[in-house]
């Protein structure tokens, strides 16, 4: 039986300083990162208009692609930073990480327009979120394992790496906030390319970012584990990944998506066509502020000895029945509050691990486990991106609204199943100790 990490670290009930230190460095690191990423999510409607003439032919399809180029890509930088990450080391991901999404933001800081590049700067635009993607991948996921192998004790685990996902979700609110701002200067003429200066600020927060990961040790688990492979002659690295586990991490990972991107911010938009650009992004801005309001109150679950997998089903469970209610609601959702109501429920039942990211990734083998959970983690991202980028609105002219409602039950009811297997065959009986 496999079960979460508990040796890694100290062992004593208080975080030693290096172990303090590193939770710190990454969290930041972590906030500043997820702004980065995520500006372009909310400015987009600013930056095409620069990049994606809407007077030439086609233009709308590289439009797409560049928006869901930023998840259709991280496969690849899944195999890249999780080969990085379990041969290199933990920490040597998450610093190079930090880095490529600071030279991506500041060239799209200072990238020339389609009129002065043409079809060149929409393709390194498109690029620098390639880049981003990739490299945003290897962030979050690459510091929960960093974070649960370093530190000992699997309820403090579930409670540091929650952590890092609120820092993620903050750094997102900020980033609607910068990008509400943007629009601010491009509405009133104070600057039409206000955008850019926010793309600036993302790369000097990026390098800030770097700089407070550069002293990070490696992850304890991590580096027991290199120890035995060069003393060994049963090789750590040998271990083999349980498939079906996979598969369940990925579909989970298709669920995160769809619950606190595409259905809050991406398809609610369609709710607000007859908005103005600022008022869309005003209304993601509430709804950005409850994600860091929900994982606080997974933290203080778990503080409280609710076990994160119980917390898990419930949710699940949950968003299975707004999703099979929803639809008798939804032609009638036109105010701004019932709209805001539609993106907080999904936001906060949405698909995920949290707040039990060890027990996702214990299954996985130690020297195995980066490649496996940043493969999983982005299939998961890049199967939505194709599928809300492309193939829903094609089922969407024949069956309706109704494929939106009809994927979401079928993503929660084979997470469900996977919950019920990494219960039933990792985690049998599990205190929070």
């Amino acid at each position: 039986m496999v079960t979460p990490p508990t040796t890694a670290g100290s062992t004593n009930n208080k975080l030693e300083k290096w172990q303090k230190e590193a939770v710190a460095m990454i969290s930041v690191g972590t906030l500043l990162e997820y702004f980065d990423l995520m500006l372009y999510v909310h400015i987009a409607g600013l930056v095409e208009e620069c990049f994606f003439p809407k007077d030439i032919s086609g233009m709308w399809i590289l439009s797409n692609l560049t928006m869901c180029s930023t998840f259709l890509f991280r496969p690849l930088g899944s195999v890249l930073f999780g080969w990085i990450g379990d041969h290199l080391g933990r920490k040597f991901t998450i610093f190079w990480t930090t880095i490529i999404t600071s030279i991506a933001c500041a060239t799209t800081a200072f990238l020339p327009g389609y009129n002065k590049f043409g079809l060149l700067a929409t393709y390194i635009l498109t690029g620098c979120r390639v880049l981003q993607g990739m490299a945003s991948l290897g962030e979050l996921q690459g510091a929960k394992i960093y974070i649960t192998e370093s530190v000992s004790g699997f309820r403090r685990q579930c409670m540091l790496t929650s952590t890092l996902t609120f820092s993620a979700e903050s750094g997102t609110t900020l980033a609607v906030l910068a990008a509400l701002f943007a629009t601010f200067l491009n509405k009133e003429g104070i600057l039409v390319d206000g955008w850019r200066l926010i793309f600036l600020l993302g790369a000097f927060i990026g390098v800030t970012g770097t700089y407070a990961r550069f002293n990070l040790r490696e992850s304890t688990e991590f580096a027991d584990a290199n120890k035995k492979l060069q003393i060994s002659e049963h090789h750590p690295s040998k271990a083999k990944v349980d498939k079906l586990w996979f598969f369940f991490y990925f579909i989970m990972k298709s669920g995160t998506s769809f619950g606190i991107v595409f259905f809050p911010y991406i398809y609610c938009k369609n709710l607000m066509k007859s908005y103005s650009a600022a008022e869309v992004i005003s209304q993601n801005f509430l709804a950005s502020i409850i994600g860091p309001i929900k994982i606080l109150a997974f933290i203080y679950l778990v503080y409280k000895y609710v076990h994160p997998l119980k917390i898990l089903m419930y949710r699940t469970w949950m968003f299975l029945v707004f999703m099979f209610v929803l639809p008798f609601f939804w032609w009638n959702i036109e105010s701004k509050t019932a709209i805001f109501l539609v993106q907080t429920i999904s936001l906060i039942l949405a698909i995920g691990d949290v707040p039990a990211s060890p027990l996702f990734f214990a299954p996985f083998p130690v020297l195995k486990r980066a490649r496996c959970i940043l493969l999983g983690d982005s299939c998961g991202w890049a199967f939505m991106s194709v599928m809300y980028t492309f193939i829903i609105p094609l089922c969407q002219r024949f069956i309706g609204d109704y494929v939106i409602f009809g994927f979401g039950v079928i993503l929660s009811i084979i997470t469900l199943v996977g919950l019920e297997y990494l219960k039933r065959s990792y985690v049998v009986s599990r205190e929070l100790i």
